[in-house]
């Protein structure tokens, strides 16, 4: 009678927990745990990662010295400019009046200790070194590289793709060349074993000298239609910015039988320390390696023991996933950066450079080298990382939407970017044909083909509309008019409209958050220190299983305490488990939508209805006796 009596707001005061989602809220989340625990590993190890590169590479330092250098040669000496022999000596020249730099700006000459730096701070180690590669002269002309025409006639000499071999002379106009002339540049017009051809600028020859075998090489045509590549190196040594801080420059020039140099005329500055362990500093940097070659180590193992577990219990074809590639790519190329780095040490230890020197010290070109096949490792590392993050997103049902959507969209894109592509193709080969002939990023079908899609993901325009409308206008206008519509308007919106599509569909409304769940670990950390956590989720678990095989929906504290208090090896008091209950973040408190309606009686409607569906059955069950007694 009294809770028949009982008003509307002290049923609606009663804290009930939803059983079914409560039992799955216990049970899930052991295995969340677990996610972010793996999550959080890789978070720090990547970081870690980042950390030991940033301290191996000491970037913002080289930033410094990178910046000068470029600035000098790129835009004080002219590089872009340089598209002919002619333009390249005359950048040669500009550049040597720098680095074999003898007096001031004020025309004092330099003292012998403030002889051979390069911008006031770089000190030139050795000097400058140029090569240049060599194509071959075809014997029969143009017929023999080219096949048969009639008009190889009138162009009688070919140069072949391939290089000049080693022992190799040549210089046909060195002969104008005086007795002094040729022995400075004697070795310079020969082939050496590796296809090249070397010279050699001294710092210790001094500067007069050094332009008298530039101003040679030039007199007897060194570089001439043969010429395929050419290479100016030097490096330098800048104390102020570290004690074992060496930088070293390639400028690569590519020659081609069109008659100009092109590629971007590409500079490669590279800096990297020849003392890399030399103070405490760098031994916390030998710590973080050591710890992340371990690292690398455990990561391995488990991935190999992981793949023998699955191929063992499900078949070799449930091993090879996505996933599997994934990491399999990731760990490969961890390991091939390790290789990478353990080169370059060694290669440091092992060939120390001794200066003052007056010779060229090509281990620091070849620690260059490495060291940019090391950049390039660690880019693909990365990228791969932040793709290995979505695999440790799945146990949570926000983080793993972005995994859902693109596997949700994967059909509808790849039938889109078949679309896309062949899009790009058309317009690509009108490109080429309409302003190939005046416009560098359609000269070929290769080049067209990525400027348009850089123009897409600029949103269907390009920044060179003013080049193609110089060669053609009237097409200009039409291209990029039907290039923007057909591509901005139209594909990159069913692009967005999929993408859309795909994440709403993936998206789960009623799924906890990131911040939800660290807030329940939060708290159950919490009640653990503080002592209150004297009912195991075991056995709340077992309580919530129970009420759930009743059927019951929804329960209060009481109600499920009372389950509790009826388990014979029960921990706690009765005192201690209400408490527990009442806080436990893991009980999925009922909702006011989720609330059954209350009526009058102060009962739940789905109540009222169960237990009158009782009584007529109990009134049929009545009559039933009754009427076998008779």
């Amino acid at each position: 009678t009294k809770m028949v009596e009982a008003s509307e707001s002290e049923a609606a005061a009663l804290q009930r927990f939803l059983v079914t989602e409560s039992l799955e809220s216990f049970e899930s989340w052991p295995s969340k745990k677990k996610g972010y625990r793996r999550l959080l590993g890789f978070c720090v190890f990547v970081v870690l990662y980042l950390v030991m590169i940033s301290l191996q590479l000491n970037a913002g330092v080289s930033y410094i010295i990178d910046s000068s250098l470029r600035q000098f040669i790129r835009h004080q000496g002219g590089l872009d400019n340089v598209i002919s022999l002619d333009d390249w000596w005359t950048y040669a020249d500009t550049e040597f009046q720098i680095l074999f730099q003898d007096k001031w700006y004020n025309g004092q000459a330099f003292t012998t200790n403030e002889t051979g730096y390069v911008l006031d701070y770089n000190k030139l180690i050795g000097g400058v070194l140029i090569q240049q590669k060599r194509g071959i002269v075809t014997k029969n002309g143009c017929s023999e590289y080219l096949g048969p025409s009639a008009y190889t006639v009138f162009y009688p000499d070919c140069y072949s793709g391939e290089l000049e071999g080693p022992g190799v002379e040549f210089g046909e106009h060195k002969s104008t060349l005086t007795a002094d002339e040729l022995a400075l540049t004697n070795q310079a017009w020969i082939v050496s074993n590796d296809s090249t051809a070397y010279v050699f600028f001294g710092l210790a020859e001094g500067r007069k000298a050094n332009f008298n075998k530039l101003a040679a090489l030039k007199k007897g045509l060194w570089l001439d239609k043969a010429t395929r590549r050419v290479n100016i190196k030097f490096a330098l040594y800048n104390a102020l910015l570290g004690p074992g801080l060496f930088t070293f420059v390639d400028i690569d020039f590519i020659f081609e039988n069109r008659g100009i140099f092109t590629g971007g005329n590409h500079v490669e500055i590279q800096s990297f320390n020849m003392e890399p362990y030399r103070n405490s500093g760098d031994y916390v940097r030998l710590a973080i390696e050591v710890i992340f070659m371990t690292w690398i180590a455990q990561q391995l193992s488990e991935f190999i023991l992981t793949s023998i577990t699955t191929a063992g219990k499900d078949g070799v074809r449930a091993v090879f996933n996505a996933w599997f590639f994934v990491d399999a790519s990731s760990l490969a190329l961890f390991i091939i950066y390790i290789a990478l780095r353990c080169r370059i040490l060694s290669m440091i230890y092992s060939t120390p450079v001794e200066v003052p020197t007056n010779m060229y010290q090509p281990i620091l070109g070849d620690i260059a080298d490495v060291q940019a096949q090391q950049l390039l490792v660690n880019f693909l590392s990365i990228i791969l990382s932040l793709v290995r993050f979505l695999k440790f997103y799945e146990f949570q049902a926000r983080l793993v939407v972005m995994n859902k959507t693109f596997s949700g969209s994967a059909t509808d894109l790849y039938h889109l970017f078949v679309l896309l592509f062949t899009v790009i193709f058309g317009y690509a080969s009108m490109g080429m044909f309409l302003f190939g002939q005046d416009f560098d990023g359609m000269q070929s079908f290769g080049k067209a083909v990525f400027y348009l899609w850089v123009a897409t993901m600029q949103g269907g325009g390009g920044d060179d509309y003013d080049k193609m409308e110089y060669i053609n206008a009237e097409m200009a206008f039409l291209f990029r008019l039907t290039f923007v519509f057909v591509v901005g308007f139209i594909l990159l919106n069913v692009l967005l409209g999929i993408i859309c599509g795909a994440y709403q569909g993936a998206m789960e409304e009623n799924a906890d958050t990131v911040a939800d769940e660290i807030g329940c670990a939060m708290q159950l950390g919490a009640l653990s220190v503080a002592g209150k956590r004297k009912v195991s989720d075991k056995e709340i678990v077992a309580a919530l299983q129970e009420l759930a095989a009743r059927g019951v929906v929804a329960a209060s504290v009481d109600d499920i305490a009372r389950v509790l208090d009826a388990q014979p090896l029960a921990s706690g008091s009765a005192q201690d488990r209400r408490g527990v209950l009442a806080v436990h973040p893991l009980l999925k408190t009922e909702s006011e939508e989720e609330r059954p309606d209350v009526g009058a009686s102060g009962f739940p409607a789905d109540f009222v209805t169960q237990f009158e569906q009782a009584v007529r059955e109990n009134s049929y069950l009545k009559q039933r006796v009754r009427s076998l007694n008779v």
